[in-house]
């Protein structure tokens, strides 16, 4: 399909009472999962989905993703999804989202990258020509800046907790949903953040992680200027470091 023809892909969710927190707003997994939805709808679109891809022995895979919210959703809310792809390398291809209220208002912003698993040999192949021949549409950025984040690794830390991953955790690829990564990192921060929801996420996946592993999700908290930065690092029992990231609160 010609670039020209690709643009913005829109589609609209409502906030369900199952996808909220205590606060009766949307979680961030919530957001990062109406991410992942409008993107495997627009790939599809695009010509490039999941199952056409799975067809030729390969699958998408989320390589790192970045979120900034300006204000989580309340329940029954309508949310506009906006995505559209920012391009692309041999390894990479480049999406961005934006989650907008229906007066407008800009909820939150993400950029996402994106990489092609090799299904047999368990290993990241190279991009697809299909997706190459996609050119960006001239949209506005999302002002997300470095991307993909560049994440230190956790050398030692405050907290960690241990999740075993469960069979309801996968997904079709047969590893860990990404989102579960996220909720994972979240559930480690520091006790006094539990009432309220990260300002953001910059997060890297690094390792497959599959049933029956058990994960640890260590915590340091680093920096406080604007935000708070709680560093984190999501590591499987055989000491394989499967997710690095980095969330960021309101103090």
């Amino acid at each position: 399909m010609p670039a020209a023809l690709a643009g913005v892909h829109r589609e609209t969710f409502v906030v369900r009472t199952y996808e909220m927190d205590a606060r009766w707003r949307a979680t961030l997994v919530t957001l990062c999962s109406y991410f992942q939805e409008v993107a495997y709808e627009h790939a599809a679109i695009l010509g490039v989905s999941q199952d056409s891809f799975v067809e030729q022995g390969i699958a998408w895979m989320l390589g790192a993703l970045s979120v900034r919210v300006a204000r989580y959703p309340e329940v029954r809310e309508h949310v506009v999804m906006e995505t559209w792809p920012d391009g692309s390398n041999k390894l990479y291809a480049f999406r961005n989202f934006r989650a907008v209220s229906q007066e407008g208002e800009v909820l939150a912003r993400g950029a996402s990258a994106w990489v092609v698993l090799d299904i047999v040999k368990r290993a990241l192949t190279r991009m697809p020509q299909a997706v190459r021949d996609i050119h960006p549409p001239q949209a506005e950025g999302v002002g997300i800046d470095p991307f993909p984040p560049r994440l230190n690794s956790l050398d030692s830390w405050q907290r960690e907790v241990l999740f075993p991953v469960r069979h309801a955790d996968l997904d079709p690829n047969s590893h860990v949903n990404n989102t579960q990564y996220i909720q994972w990192a979240i559930e480690a921060a520091p006790d006094e953040l539990a009432s309220q929801q990260p300002a953001g996420i910059d997060i890297s996946f690094r390792a497959e992680c599959r049933h029956p592993d058990t994960v640890a999700s260590r915590s340091s908290s680093g920096d406080v200027g604007e935000h708070l930065s709680v560093v984190h690092s999501l590591v499987r029992s055989d000491g394989k470091e499967t997710a690095r990231a980095r969330t960021l609160w309101t103090v």
